[in-house]
């Protein structure tokens, strides 16, 4: 009998070893099944180094040395920029897939930290793609970018480039060699400042101080931010003062904007006291956007003080630098090609015989 129990007992440990291997099997074989299906290889990356990662392939200009890296390897490239892994795509075709047949997909940005403290976390140019993206930018479309909108400040564009040109004729005149890389500058912050600010800002020590704040500000944006890409190296920016700048840049970018805010409040403020309805003809952007933050006109998100200051900002670091880069690229372009040049030089002529 004892030996008929310990034979049923050695039975069913086999039995259940036997299952238990085989529980384990079916485990181990859905896995590699699993892997074999999601699991896509890597595009190519080149060989990196521990902490820093690829960021030592990327010295001079970057876009040669991602030409460089893409004859290498291809047009899709892993690097890992630090801890960060980045897919850098050098091939138009494949561009085009990313930039609009799979747009949902990569039209997120990332959350960078000076970014974030610099605009607010409120602006549209960083913010991720998201329900609040979508809602403020449909209102800034809508509101602030309308072709009404747009046409209405055509006048400002006209007599701001027309005060150029008459500033070129003067120094054509005389021996004075020309800057046009300062007059492309002075141009698009007169513009911007008269379009969105309502007045420009160009006169003595405020007008300087105004571009020296704009200035930084603007390139804090795009400045590296080592703790993002090593985490373990972030005490590096309180050693080189790039926090403190940050820090500086914000509070001085936001008495900035804080006080233009207060003016367009006070203005409008005494125009309803002098029994007026408050509206202005000529209103900029500021005034739309105060407008909208007081539920004057329709929108359907929470619109913050912090949301007009960081729209403003963001027309300032996309209506300065960009255009007045592009006008001076346009220039180069034309006195590299004499034949072109003469042709608008003739159009020029043309236009103005007509009006």
């Amino acid at each position: 009998m004892n030996q008929f129990i310990q034979s049923l007992q050695q039975q069913a440990t086999s039995s259940n070893l036997f299952y238990v291997i085989l529980f384990f099997l079916f485990v181990i074989l859905v896995k590699r099944f699993n892997r074999s299906e999601t699991n896509k290889l890597p595009p190519p990356s080149p060989s990196k180094l521990p902490i820093i990662g690829n960021l030592h392939q990327l010295h001079g200009l970057p876009h040669l040395a991602f030409k460089s890296l893409a004859q290498k390897h291809g047009p899709l490239i892993l690097l890992h920029l630090g801890s960060k892994p980045t897919l850098v795509v050098s091939s138009a075709e494949i561009a085009q897939d990313v930039m609009k047949t799979y747009d949902h997909l990569f039209s997120s940005r990332p959350e960078l930290e000076f970014v974030k403290r610099l605009t607010y976390g409120k602006d549209i140019t960083f913010s991720p793609y998201g329900e609040y993206w979508r809602q403020i930018r449909k209102l800034c479309v809508l509101q602030l970018l309308s072709a009404k909108k747009v046409k209405s400040f055509q006048f400002v564009r006209e007599e701001e480039v027309a005060l150029m040109m008459d500033k070129i004729k003067d120094f054509s005149l005389s021996t004075s060699v020309i800057n046009l890389s300062d007059m492309f500058i002075h141009l698009s912050y007169d513009v911007v400042c008269r379009t969105a600010l309502g007045k420009k800002y160009n006169d003595g020590e405020v007008g300087k101080k105004l571009k020296s704040i704009l200035k930084e500000f603007i390139y804090l944006l795009s400045v590296t931010n080592v703790g993002e890409l090593i985490p373990s190296l972030a005490w590096v920016n309180n050693l080189n003062g790039l926090n403190a700048r940050v820090e500086k840049s914000f509070r001085d970018v936001d008495s900035f904007i804080s006080e233009v805010v207060e003016e367009h409040i006070e203005k409008k403020r005494s125009r309803i006291d002098g029994h007026g309805s408050g509206d202005n003809e000529e209103e900029d952007l500021v005034d739309v956007m105060l407008a909208i933050e007081n539920g004057e006109r329709e929108h359907g998100i929470s619109w913050a003080r912090d949301t007009t200051k960081a729209i403003v900002l963001d027309i300032f670091a996309a209506g300065t630098d960009t255009s007045s880069i592009v006008l001076e690229w346009a220039m180069s372009e034309l006195i590299r090609h004499p034949n072109i040049m003469e042709d608008v030089q003739k159009e020029e002529i043309s236009c103005k015989e007509y009006n």
